[in-house]
């Protein structure tokens, strides 16, 4: 089959903190954890100056919950940093660089460890980064379209394509 679009990136940093960005702050689910989180956090902070912090249970739950927002960000950084260190081990810290191509049926996904063809039909999910097109698989692996490097096709078909294939973006 020819291909229709076909684009490439480097996994480096900026790719790894964009993708780790949409999970921890970005996507909906996220989102709403951290509000409700910090929507509880504001009055407990209200209370504890109001009081002088005399409360004992409120103090504890006060640093439970700083604690736990410090080590939200913290497994952020950590994340980028092992798919960081992952991807220099099996490239010998070679610059990994990832091409897609897509047909009608599939893609065709080439990385510096594997090479995979899915179909269409094993995608569950397509959603949008600042830079990038990602498509979920039903086993919730991540396959990326740089924005701004297509060497086949555009971005804007690109789009159009997955929404006549039934992905809302």
């Amino acid at each position: 089959m020819p291909v229709l679009f076909e684009s490439s990136f480097t996994m480096d940093k900026s790719f790894y903190k964009e993708i780790y960005s949409y999970h921890h702050f970005k996507k909906p689910s996220s989102m709403l954890s951290l509000i409700c989180a910090a929507l509880l956090l504001i009055p407990g902070l209200y209370f504890a100056v109001k009081d002088q912090f005399q409360d004992a249970v409120l103090n504890i739950a006060l640093i439970f919950y700083l604690f736990a927002f410090a080590l939200y960000f913290a497994v952020y950084f950590m994340k980028i940093n092992i798919s960081l260190k992952r991807i220099a081990e099996v490239t010998n810290n070679a610059p990994a660089v990832c091409t897609a191509s897509v047909t009608e049926n599939s893609i065709n996904y080439n990385t510096p460890v594997s090479k995979m063809e899915i179909n269409f039909s094993n995608i569950k999910k397509a959603f949008q980064t600042k830079n990038y097109i990602m498509l979920m698989s039903n086993s919730r692996l991540i396959y990326s379209f740089r924005k701004d490097n297509f060497t086949v096709g555009n971005c804007e078909d690109f789009l159009k394509f997955l929404r006549v294939k039934g992905y809302k973006i």
